[in-house]
């Protein structure tokens, strides 16, 4: 009889191409190693923009619920809009993790990696899934640097905070923010894409 492919779900945020950026080879490095293993990208991004980023066989899924940070613009913060989005999540904790966990056990995931929603690395919690998180930032840290002074904050950032402590490792990908809240924490290298010799196109353009 042959085997059944271990399963990985990678759920990756939307909030920018940095977050698929650090992701992307370490899938491929996956299938390259595991061949057989089953892949599951879960992400609000397009699918073409995800299959561009991805050279391997994925499956694609519809992302976690996930509070990021409201934005005008690439470096404009709306910091009272974004910590109304947390809030949302974190004072509906149970109900938001009860329905994340059922989707992702839906999927028999033998360990769930995210970068970096919060909400799925509790649903993997309660189901006694390993989990991983993976990035240089985690949403605590920026919301307290953006709405700390935010009334009703300090609750959200207790559930974030304790969240992400909760994960079996917490992967800072360098360059990363100290996350010193964080006992999990580990450093690790840079991830990135591999570029391609095109001179020859370029010089053809």
């Amino acid at each position: 009889m042959a085997s059944i492919p271990t399963t990985v779900v990678f759920d990756v945020s939307g909030h920018g191409f940095g977050h698929l950026g650090q992701v992307a080879p370490v899938i491929q490095a996956l299938r390259q190693q595991y061949p057989q293993s089953r892949i599951v990208l879960r992400s609000a991004h397009p699918a073409p923009l995800l299959r561009d980023f991805l050279d391997c066989d994925v499956v694609l899924a519809p992302p976690p619920h996930e509070a990021t940070m409201v934005m005008h613009g690439p470096t404009s913060v709306d910091a009272v809009r974004s910590a109304e989005a947390h809030r949302q999540v974190c004072e509906h904790w149970e109900e938001h993790v009860a329905r994340e966990a059922e989707r992702l056990a839906g999927f028999g995931p033998a360990i769930l990696v995210s970068d970096v929603c919060y909400l799925s690395l509790g649903a993997a919690k309660q189901l006694g899934i390993p989990a991983v998180a993976l990035c240089s930032l985690n949403w605590g840290d920026i919301v307290r640097a953006y709405c700390g002074s935010d009334q009703g904050t300090s609750t959200v950032l207790d559930t974030i905070d304790t969240t992400y402590a909760a994960a079996d490792l917490f992967l800072q990908v360098e360059p990363h923010m100290p996350m010193e809240r964080l006992p999990n924490r580990r450093p690790i290298g840079p991830l990135a894409r591999i570029g391609r010799a095109r001179r020859g196109e370029v010089a053809a353009a």
